[in-house]
Parts: structure tokens; sequence; C-alpha cells
């Protein structure tokens, strides 16, 4: 009877430290219609609402580099901020200015890794920073998208890690997406009538993302190693003959490229 009620002590002691431990953040769009939901625990994960209904379900998030060790993910700071600015485009484009105007969550973690959230009218995105010196190399990035099974997908199929970024758009039924389906970016998804765009920028010193399917409506990022040795098959031509075991070689504090989900309820807004 004792060991009995000293299991039960340590079980309520485990579950009420496991509570405690996951920390929730939420950040909602300027206009509100967009809300964000942030959890760090033993693992990161994240979800989307649109006009308080759940856009993206709960999906997963990891980065690691061997500077890093661990998926240590304690939480040393954690700040909210708001922006609201005008972008001058040094390439013309269709307007002089840009409204850049979101709310923002900075996650900064005791391991050395810091995680950005933002929060547009249009859509969220995240990015990670590294705060190291010295050389490192980037071991691995996760990045999960669940969206409705339901769902279509105009998804631009590759055959491999090599594209010219023509390919022909496929329309799939998202539960029909399996790991077999490589896609590079941009992709877009029709979920419920809400168009979901995915992409990536600020890609510097960095593999570009692509993805395939996890089925059950589930979309993973998949990030191509470092190149180990080359060879040039045309005037534009490189084809990679083996890869390192690592995704991208690094020196000094660096910020990583924009996970990006354009959201729109029309095409036009897209």
């Amino acid at each position: 009877m004792q060991y009995q009620r000293t299991s039960v002590i340590c079980l309520c002691f485990l579950l009420t430290f496991s509570v405690q431990a996951q920390k929730k953040y939420t950040v909602l769009s300027p206009d509100k219609t967009i809300e964000l939901n942030v959890s760090v625990a033993d693992s990161i994960s994240y979800n989307v609402f649109l006009d308080k209904k759940e856009l993206v379900g709960r999906s997963v998030i990891s980065f690691k580099t061997d500077a890093n060790k661990g998926n240590n993910w304690k939480v040393s700071k954690a700040k909210q901020s708001f922006m609201n600015e005008l972008l001058y485009p040094v390439i013309l484009q269709k307007s002089a200015s840009v409204k850049n105007i979101y709310n923002q969550l900075r996650i900064d973690f005791a391991n050395g890794l810091s995680l950005v959230w933002r929060a547009f009218d249009n859509g969220v995105a995240w990015q990670w920073v590294t705060n190291n010196t010295g050389s490192y190399k980037v071991v691995s990035e996760q990045a999960v998208f669940s969206f409705d099974p339901n769902g279509r997908a105009w998804y631009p199929q590759e055959e491999q890690f090599f594209s010219h970024n023509e390919r022909q758009y496929r329309n799939y039924l998202l539960d029909s997406i399996d790991d077999k389906k490589l896609a590079s970016l941009p992709a877009l998804f029709d979920l419920n009538g809400t168009k979901v765009l995915l992409t990536e920028s600020s890609l510097f010193n960095y593999a570009g993302m692509w993805l395939r399917g996890k089925g059950a409506g589930q979309i993973q990022a998949v990030f191509p190693n470092y190149p180990k040795t080359k060879r040039v098959t045309s005037d534009r031509d490189e084809q990679v003959l083996s890869r390192e075991g690592f995704i991208a070689n690094i020196n000094g504090p660096q910020a990583f490229p924009w996970r990006i989900l354009m959201i729109a309820r029309t095409d036009k807004e897209i």
C-alpha cells in the first residue's frame, strides 16, 4: 500500500512538472483574424487558426547544429513586438513601397538558438537564428505542415533534388501525397476554399527547402545535404555526385531562411 501511494505521488509530481515545463505563446495578426499558437516543451510545435477555425493542425519543427548539443528547448527569454514600416525595394516592382506590418514573437533558448515568429494579416512565418561564434555545421532541420487531408494541392512534383523550376503543377488530393512525391517551391494548397502558399525567403548559404508528403494531409520539409563532389554537365547545370553528412557549413552568427505560409481567402489575394 505504501508503495502504491508513493507511486501515485511520484506520478502526480511528474504530470505537474510536465505541465509547468510546457510554455505556450499566442501571436495574433494585426487585424486579429489569424492566430498563431506556439508550444515549447520537449519539442516545439505550432498551429494556425483563421477566423477562429483551425487551418494548420499541430505541427512539429526543430533545428540542430553540432555546436548546440541536444534538443534542449529551455526558454531563457521570450519577447513580443510590433512592426509597422514602409519598405522601398531596390529593384522596381509594381509598387514603389511595400507595407510591412506584423506582430512578432522572439524566443531565445538556453542552448544558443533563437526562434522568430511573425504574424501578418495574410500569413505567418518563422526563422531560426544562431548566436554561435566560429565554424559549425547545421546537422538537421525539421518543418511539418499539417493540413486537412481532404484539401487539395497544386504540387510542383520533381524527380530529384535538381530543378529548373519549370515543373507541371499537379493537382493532388492532399491525402494522396506520400513520401515518394518530392516537390520544389512554391506549392499551393486549397483547404476548404482558403488558399495557403508554402514558400521560403532569405535563402543564403543554406540548402533550399523541398517538400514530401507524410500522409494524412501532412507535408514535411526536406533539405538536401551539402554537396561533397560535383560535376558540371552543361553551361548552366551542375550535378551533385555525393553529399556530406550535414545541411550547411556556417561561420559565426546567422539568421536562416524564413519558412512562410501565405494565407488568402480568394485567389486574387495571392
